[in-house]
């Protein structure tokens, strides 16, 4: 490969280089329109951020990195993980060279996306040369191996980043479902009648705007008024500032308090619901918190003040409604409204039930709508986390191949604690204080030593091969990563003491089946996958006894119980990857404070109720982990018994 010189610090065992000496880059062929039909077998990818429709044939084959060559988003780079057509806008690249890492390839290549968007030229239809794409250039590790743990780490964040969109997803499907059914059928209600809008109950009623609120009005511009932004005083809210069911005042524009005096209708106050009634984002809407004691609009939106006697939430999620946000958006004439005046807020049909239904079914979606709101901040999170970690890994700043050490699992460790102690949502049963105790004050730290020693003579390799495979992550400081690392680690040990040999842990791998363990009992071949839960399942706590009543997964109202199944499910898909004749599935479950009001026996009345409830048949096993002794013996568990 041809090192280009360049006055950039470049790390030790990197090169810069360009990428027509990683690839060979080809412009890919026009497809006609008339080509492409939506139940063609193949996505046809002609620029731009996603395919433009599906073909019945293909030129380019899967898990190849493509360039969009123009139009306004040329320099955009995609994956495609399944054979595809390459369109005349499109630079595929291929033959990729035997010592680059295919995976690592994307992740630099996507690092450097805004500045590959850069290249274009063109002032109508913008493009990107081929010559500007193949003198592009790129810092690479000479090792392979280096380049494919750099994509391992990226790649299982990126997967972490689409789970949770898959989750925004689903649950924001959810959310309309639940809107069109209780905005039209309500709560327990069996009689209905017909409105032009439609069925409701026979209860509710329909309402103007005007009818339902005490003030509906708009701001005005600071211009008009003779006033001009300054650096402090009231909030001045803008359409931009309305998002869709919250106000954002990231970016806040202040006047002077003397505008907030002067403009009496416009004057915001808690409880206001803001609808944005001109440009882009007409029919957006929010409340206002009444977080600024002095606030106004803008006349892009529209204040509505409603009336006590109906709920604020209700009518916030009224708007929000997908179908009521089409009529807001349909003239009376039926063509498209291009602006919403004051008048057809007045004017505009509200379907109310009575206050009580109102309350409960705003209830309802505001409880489906922190779980949106809370999966939309983990995914910014955890984008926040792959930003630093590719600035980190694609610089070379910080280095992935050294071996783990006990002494970097301690840390890890204590990272962790650290970090949660700061978090104002520590778990309400105590685990995480449990757990900080018997790592610094019950000898913990030196138990986990002793506990990687003895595991390393039992698995038979070294300590930095062990942590590896017992899916230590670095880069995830979660408690509940510490509880997965170590339920793996205390697996070995059950494991040996039911008199299984051959141990091995073996390392998850991205996009498959890989069991955690392998291993043979009296020669048979065994697979193994295990799981934990412990404190992010809720286990409820008895204040008498200050134990964990519910493990019994017979236990009326168990969660461990529902956990348990849920859990079974993925991870039967693991076992079944595997030829081996037993399959076991191992449950870790939270064993502090110790589960004294269960026995070895009573333990094995709990496995073979969640193994007869499972109906998986035979050669498959269900053990449970508690590590509490009672009685002077351990309440671990297998069933059916082992007899192979």
């Amino acid at each position: 490969m041809n090192k280009i010189k360049t006055k950039q610090n470049i790390p030790s065992g990197w090169g810069q280089e360009a990428l027509s000496d990683l690839v060979l880059i080809k412009k890919g062929e026009q497809l006609n329109k008339l080509a492409m039909d939506d139940s063609g077998k193949y996505p046809a990818l002609n620029g731009g951020i996603s395919h433009s429709g599906y073909t019945d044939k293909w030129n380019t084959e899967a898990n190849t990195i493509t360039i969009s060559e123009g139009g306004n988003s040329c320099g955009y780079v995609n994956f495609n993980k399944e054979r595809f057509w390459c369109g005349g806008h499109c630079y595929a690249l291929l033959e990729v060279g035997e010592n680059i890492d295919n995976d690592f390839l994307y992740q630099a290549l996507k690092s450097k996306q805004d500045a590959l968007m850069k290249l274009r030229v063109g002032s109508g239809l913008p493009n990107i040369q081929k010559r500007s794409i193949e003198e592009f250039s790129l810092l690479v590790p000479e090792s392979k191996k280096e380049q494919q743990k750099i994509a391992e780490i990226l790649g299982t964040v990126d997967e972490d980043i689409a789970k949770t969109q898959e989750a925004i997803e689903a649950t924001e499907k959810l959310k309309r479902g639940l809107m069109q059914e209780l905005f039209t059928r309500g709560i327990g209600h069996t009689k209905f009648k017909k409105i032009k809008l439609g069925e409701i109950p026979e209860e509710w009623d329909v309402v103007k705007g005007s009818g339902i609120s005490e003030l509906i009005s708009k701001g005005a511009s600071p211009r008009w008024q003779g006033f001009e932004y300054q650096n402090d005083g009231m909030i001045f809210v803008t359409s931009e500032n309305v998002r869709n069911g919250y106000l954002d005042l990231s970016i806040t524009k202040f006047l002077p308090l003397e505008f907030y005096h002067k403009l009496k209708n416009s004057q915001l106050k808690q409880g206001d619901i803001l609808i944005n009634i001109v440009g882009a984002s007409i029919a957006r809407s929010c409340l206002y918190d009444g977080h600024y004691q002095y606030a106004n609009i803008n006349q892009a939106v529209c204040l509505m003040r409603v009336k006590d006697s109906v709920s604020q939430q209700y009518i916030l999620q009224y708007l929000q409604s997908p179908e009521v946000i089409s009529r807001l958006l349909v003239s009376q004439g039926g063509s498209a409204r291009a602006n919403l005046s004051l008048t057809d807020i007045r004017n505009f049909d509200f379907i109310l039930p009575k206050r009580e239904e109102q309350q409960k079914i705003a209830e309802i979606l505001s409880a489906v709508d922190e779980k949106i709101s809370v999966n939309k901040k983990l995914k910014a999170k955890l984008t926040l986390l792959k930003k630093g970690l590719m600035q980190d890994l694609l610089n070379g700043r910080v280095r992935t191949l050294q071996n783990f050490t006990v002494e970097m699992l301690q840390k890890y460790i204590e990272d962790i604690f650290k970090l949660e102690n700061k978090n104002t949502h520590i778990d309400n049963n105590g685990t995480l204080k449990m757990m900080k105790d018997s790592y610094f004050e019950m000898g913990g730290k030196e138990k986990i030593k002793q506990m990687l020693e003895d595991a390393c003579e039992i698995t038979k390799v070294d300590i930095d091969s062990l942590i590896r495979n017992l899916d230590f992550k670095p880069n995830n400081l979660t408690i509940e990563a510490v509880e997965a690392f170590l339920s793996e680690l205390r697996s070995i040990f059950w494991l040996r003491d039911f008199g299984f040999t051959d141990i091995q842990p073996l390392r998850a791998k991205r996009n498959s089946t890989q069991l955690d363990f392998i291993a043979k009992y009296k020669n048979n071949e065994c697979a193994i996958e295990v799981f934990c839960l412990t404190s992010v399942h809720g286990q409820q706590r008895d204040s008498a006894f200050g134990v964990y009543t519910n493990v019994d997964p017979q236990f009326n109202g168990s969660k461990f119980g529902r956990d348990f199944m849920s859990k079974a499910t993925d991870k039967k898909k693991q076992l079944d990857s595997s030829d081996a004749k037993v399959k076991i599935l191992l449950c870790i479950v939270n064993s502090q404070p110790v589960i004294s009001l269960n026995t070895a026996k009573e333990m094995n009345v709990h496995a073979k109720f969640l193994y007869d409830n499972l109906a998986w048949g035979r050669g498959y096993f269900v053990g449970i982990l508690t590590g509490a002794n009672v009685n002077g013996m351990s309440s671990d568990t297998i069933y059916p018994k082992l007899d192979v």
